[in-house]
Order: C-alpha cells, then sequence, then structure tokens
C-alpha cells in the first residue's frame, strides 16, 4: 500500500515538473493571452472607438501591451480609434442639454496618451472639451457627480472620471484634478460602503428618485466594484507621492 501510494505521489511530482516546463517555455509575448486577445482584436478590426467606453476600456488594454512589449501597432491601433472619434469630442454637448452621461470620458485618457506622444492641437482639444464637459455635471451638495439624469453617484462612474482626472493632473503637472477625482472616490467611501461587507454599494441616492429611496442602493454590482477597483489601481499609476490623497 505505500509503495502504491509512494509512486503515485512521484507521478505527481513529475506531472507538475512537465506542467510548469511546458508554461516557462512557452511564456513569450506570442504566447502570452492578453497578446493573443489582442491579435485577434485587431484581425476583426474590432473595439475601434475611443468614444464608445467599452471599446475605450479595450483600448486602454492595447496601450498597456504596447508599453509592455513596444510592438507600436498596438500604439497605431489606438491612434486610429482616437482619430476616428475626434470630432465627437468636439462637440460633446452641454449636460444641461442632455441626460448626464459620464461614459465618453473615459476616452479622454486615450486622447491624452496620444497628445502625450505628438504634441498635436487637435488632441489638446479634444482632451480640454471632455474636460468642461465632465466638470459641467450636476453634482450633489457635497460635490458628487451625477450619473444621467438622475440625483444618484453610481459605482463605475469612478472608472470613467477618476482616471480621466488624475492623469490630466499628471500630464500637465495640476493638483485641482488630483483633488477633483479624491473627492469622487472620498464620497464613494462615505455614502456607499456598507459596514457589515465592506462593499461598495451600486449607487448612492441623494433624494428618492427613479422608485430608489435616498441613500444606498441594497443591492451591489459586482462588475461595478471591478470597475471601481481597476479605477483606484490606474489612478495610483498617475498619482505623485507628495500629494497627501495617495495615502
Amino acid at each position: 500500500m505505500c509503495i502504491k501510494l509512494l509512486k503515485i505521489i512521484i507521478h505527481l511530482i513529475l506531472s507538475c515538473c512537465v506542467f510548469f516546463t511546458n508554461t516557462f517555455a512557452n511564456n513569450n509575448d506570442s504566447n502570452r493571452w492578453s497578446v493573443r486577445m489582442a491579435e485577434s482584436v485587431i484581425t476583426k478590426n474590432a473595439y475601434k472607438s475611443a468614444y464608445e467606453y467599452v471599446s475605450a476600456t479595450a483600448m486602454k488594454g492595447f496601450r498597456q501591451l504596447w508599453q509592455t512589449t513596444g510592438d507600436e501597432r498596438y500604439s497605431q491601433y489606438i491612434k486610429e480609434a482616437v482619430d476616428r472619434d475626434l470630432q465627437r469630442f468636439y462637440s460633446l454637448p452641454s449636460p444641461s442639454t442632455r441626460p448626464n452621461y459620464i461614459d465618453p470620458v473615459n476616452g479622454g485618457s486615450l486622447i491624452l496618451m496620444m497628445y502625450s506622444q505628438t504634441k498635436e492641437e487637435k488632441y489638446k482639444a479634444a482632451f480640454d472639451s471632455t474636460l468642461k464637459y465632465l466638470l459641467g455635471f450636476d453634482r450633489s451638495a457635497e460635490g458628487g457627480f451625477f450619473h444621467k439624469n438622475d440625483p444618484r453617484m453610481q459605482i463605475d462612474d469612478l472608472y470613467m472620471e477618476g482616471e480621466f482626472l488624475t492623469e490630466y493632473a499628471h500630464v500637465f503637472d495640476r493638483t485641482e484634478e488630483l483633488d477633483e477625482a479624491l473627492l469622487q472616490t472620498d464620497l464613494m467611501e462615505k455614502y456607499m460602503r456598507y459596514s457589515a461587507t465592506g462593499l461598495w454599494a451600486h449607487a448612492w441616492y441623494e433624494e428618492p428618485s427613479s422608485g430608489f429611496p435616498a441613500g444606498p442602493t441594497l443591492f451591489f454590482w459586482g462588475r461595478g466594484m471591478g470597475w471601481a477597483a481597476m479605477a483606484i489601481v490606474d489612478m495610483l499609476d498617475w498619482w505623485p507621492a507628495e500629494h497627501a490623497g495617495r495615502d
């Protein structure tokens, strides 16, 4: 019985050795899942928008791949997406003329990336328009951006607004946008977190609206918490150590 058990253990150890050897041998750029996914996107010419927030998120992935691999095709793919949508950013309407819709601000980070690379005025005009659009949103009494046309803050908006604000502050060495991003994060922490679970609610209503009572929603949104977590991780990339808000 002991010999049989010993044989099983040896087989398991040898299997692990083979598995890990193959894993390490294949861990090069061409075999990374991130690269393989990106190549699929390029082949299908998909997600080619800086304005639509899901596509803009995919393009942020391309940005990190470009920085990691040095493959300029990823940077070029982003440039094509940004250039195609520039006019939409120039003409972002005033929030007073339509429901507040924070999602297009997500693409502002990609425009900042292109400006940092090229210093072309066409990109500056686009992200200036985006910043003006964001700062014109309706707010809570304490300054929290409302989501669309309800008096509520929503958890996923932090990903759209926070990253753009902190990168803008980094590019132009400013503190005002850092303070704004910190305010939005603090207000979500203040009003959305349930002490019993540690989770942030899907949204927080300053006053009753759309059939919801004032206060945090009684339900949670896993994807929304993913948005918020990624926002904080990405914001730290741009947050200077000397700014008190980093801690």
